[in-house]
């Protein structure tokens, strides 16, 4: 693998990080209703909301907010759940091993089915590999092994050739 490739895509990541903490930020802030009264209920008292406020950065202004949204992301804070009181580390960490299991398994998934769709144009097309980059990109390791099953398979004899 080129190296400079490998460079410039670990530079792509910082600018969809950013934009991606961007708009989970601003969907957060969409959202209808006040976070204070998702925590505290509908009979918190005036003093509990402006300790949770200030508890949560929200008495500040909208860049601070952010930069701490930020600062706690990456320090792994990601609140507490207020459902279940629980951190939302805690719960992510807790699911990943399913999550990983499933996305391995449909990554395999996908693998059996470009595999098998190569295989039946292999056949349909007389032999004929389909020659698609993008295609043969998009079903990696399927597509090099039908290459080099192609490339093994021994040419035919031709009818018209005099013996």
């Amino acid at each position: 693998m080129n190296l400079n490739y490998v460079v410039v895509r670990l530079a792509q990541i910082v600018p969809t990080f950013f934009l991606i903490m961007v708009v989970i930020f601003v969907l957060v802030r969409l959202l209808p209703g006040d976070p204070t009264s998702a925590v505290l209920g509908i009979h918190a008292t005036d003093e509990a909301v402006e300790r949770i406020n200030a508890k949560l950065g929200l008495d500040r202004s909208i860049p601070v907010q952010f930069g701490l949204f930020f600062e706690n992301f990456m320090r792994g804070d990601l609140g507490d759940s207020i459902i279940l009181k629980v951190p939302v580390m805690q719960l992510v960490l807790e699911r990943l091993p399913e999550a990983t299991v499933i996305s391995v398994g449909h990554r395999a998934e996908l693998e059996a089915f470009h595999t098998r769709k190569l295989v039946l144009e292999y056949h349909s097309e007389g032999a004929r590999l389909v020659r698609d980059e993008s295609l043969q990109k998009s079903f990696g390791r399927s597509a090099r092994f039908l290459s080099k099953l192609r490339a093994r398979k021994k040419p035919r004899k031709s009818r018209n050739a005099s013996g």
